[in-house]
């Protein structure tokens, strides 16, 4: 009898390490399939536009932080949510059968835990687009300082084109810091659902 524990044990921490892996692999695979194919379909779509129809600096930001997003959004929504919704319900079924009515605590903590994250959400979107603003405007401002290099050494502002492209990259970081806490913040709150779950069914 206490091998067979021990032995089934092992076989269920080798399952959920192999199956984790296998399904984070595929995960993160499916999200470089589609940061690769919306780049495709980006330079495409440019392509076809008549020269001096768009700006470069929106197209440079479409390609490397919007996309960025949108592939990390498709990672935690697409991906995990199909799971999390199976693991609620066979978890709440097993809660039922065991403890009877308590089974429906974990479902409050998820839906509590769930509104304050959509009502995060505006906030994040706002912010977001100012840090995605800043980054542009940066670029913009870059890419109109490469292309006239020539007379920026000529008039001898070099060392005063840097200092202005390193504050617009300073004041960059610092609207993006907005953003990060928020999204630090409703990244907490995933984790804390999976940590204060538990203790509180035990309760």
């Amino acid at each position: 009898m206490g091998y067979g524990l021990i032995g089934a044990t092992a076989l269920v921490f080798i399952g959920v390490a192999v199956s984790k892996a296998s399904y984070q692999h595929l995960g993160y695979r499916t999200t470089t399939m589609l940061r690769g194919g919306l780049m495709a379909v980006v330079f495409k779509h440019m392509m076809t536009l008549p020269l001096g129809g768009t700006d470069e600096s929106s197209a440079m930001s479409l390609m490397g932080s919007d996309i960025e997003m949108l592939a990390e959004y498709f990672q935690s929504t697409v991906c995990e949510t199909w799971a999390n919704i199976l693991q609620l319900g066979l978890a709440t079924w097993l809660l039922e059968t065991q403890m009877g009515a308590v089974c429906i605590a974990p479902i409050a903590v998820v839906i509590a835990f769930t509104a304050a994250s959509f009502g995060m959400g505006n906030v994040v979107s706002s912010r977001q687009k100012t840090w995605l603003e800043a980054t542009e405007k940066r670029i913009n401002f870059t890419t109109a300082v490469l292309g006239s290099i020539r007379n920026v050494k000529f008039l001898g502002l070099t060392e005063n084109m840097g200092a202005m492209i390193e504050a617009s990259r300073t004041e960059e970081l610092k609207i993006s810091k907005k953003f990060r806490r928020t999204q630090t913040i409703r990244v907490c709150m995933g984790v804390w659902l999976s940590q204060l779950g538990p203790p509180r069914v035990v309760e």
